[in-house]
């Protein structure tokens, strides 16, 4: 399984500086502004899925956008329940009816890791040849009022993939692409999703401090324990053990070549995961900090792919990328990708 990305920076983007963060904290976690876009979900994959698709016939001179057989899109802030974000970019981008999967995931921070495992699975058992995956996250725009005192900060963005799959049949060819996955939800009390269907601002008392912030969605909805969280995904038995599983089980040593990419939640929680599975710091990439990016929910490791991928030659044939998302609910995701040739 190949991967061509492609992430669309926006040219009207402008961030909101969030003063009531202090220097210390901005150290801890990373993000300084709010990037608000003006832009819906659907122009943000759009526009990254033509990048995508005009980059993937560059590398591929046989794919066309006729020949998608499975357009698979997801985020926290998919526009509307049906007709499907899928179908609808499916039209807008060539992709011919009746002969592609049309599919909307809906799996918060980690739904660009759900939707590669939903396509590479529909690939390998239907025997598809190309698949295009995306997102396209408002989730500033709706979560982050200017004037509020959330502290939650977020971005918008959006990404978007061609996958090929090809058939390894030939024992004799060195494998590349997608090398082993996990995934699973967790229950915890503390991962009650935040709602964010809906366009207007609500007070919500956050349950763990009495104190009120503002968030957007139903009036029921509940905001994240962030420090709970924090424990969650750091404790050495959860995602991280999962990490090294994982790599374990697809007899991969950590090197100077290996590469986690985790999803960008906070710069505290990003460093603390690859000291405890064991990857130097240089080795852990997130585009949290970097011209004052912050969470950009499930485009954060996209964006990140995107952003070293520019750089020449910082990724080479060969070299083992780990992929590991977290969200509400709780779900897990853990990709291991080797860099193919020809990416």
């Amino acid at each position: 399984m190949s991967i061509t990305n492609a992430v669309y920076f926006l040219k009207a983007t402008f961030g909101i500086e969030t003063t009531d963060k202090t220097a210390e904290t901005f150290g801890e976690i990373g993000m300084h502004y709010r990037w608000l876009s003006g832009y819906t979900s659907d122009q943000l994959l759009l526009a990254a899925a033509i990048e995508a698709i005009e980059r993937a016939q560059r590398l591929d001179h046989d794919f066309e956008a006729e020949k998608l057989s499975a357009v698979i899109c997801g985020g926290s802030t998919l526009p509307r329940a049906y007709p499907s974000q899928a179908a609808r970019i499916s039209s807008q981008i060539g992709a011919l009816p009746y002969q592609n999967i049309a599919l909307d995931i809906s799996g918060a921070c980690s739904s660009w890791t759900q939707s590669i495992l939903a396509a590479a699975n529909a690939m390998k058992a239907q025997s598809l040849k190309y698949a295009l995956i995306g997102c396209g996250e408002v989730i500033a725009s709706r979560a982050n009022d200017p004037g509020s005192g959330n502290f939650l900060m977020w971005d918008d963005n959006g990404a978007a993939s061609v996958l090929r799959f090809d058939d390894y049949s030939d024992s004799t060819k060195p494998y590349d692409g997608i090398v082993r996955t996990f995934s699973g939800c967790h229950y915890h009390n503390f991962a009650e999703s935040v709602g964010l269907g809906s366009d207007y601002i609500i007070p919500v008392m956050n349950p763990q401090t009495k104190n009120s912030s503002f968030t957007v969605g139903r009036p029921d909805a509940h905001l994240n324990n962030g420090k709970e969280l924090y424990r969650y995904i750091t404790d050495p038995k959860t995602v991280s053990a999962l990490t090294t599983r994982v790599l374990k089980e697809s007899s991969i040593a950590i090197s100077d070549r290996t590469f986690l990419v985790p999803h960008g939640a906070n710069l505290r929680m990003v460093n603390k995961l690859g000291e405890i599975v064991g990857f130097e710091p240089q080795n852990v990439l997130t585009m949290l900090g970097r011209n004052g990016r912050s969470n950009m929910s499930s485009a954060s490791i996209p964006s990140t792919l995107e952003y070293y991928a520019a750089k020449p030659n910082f990724f080479r044939p060969d070299d083992v990328i780990v992929m590991v998302s977290y969200s509400a609910g709780l779900l897990v995701d853990i990709i291991v990708y080797r860099v193919a040739s020809d990416d």
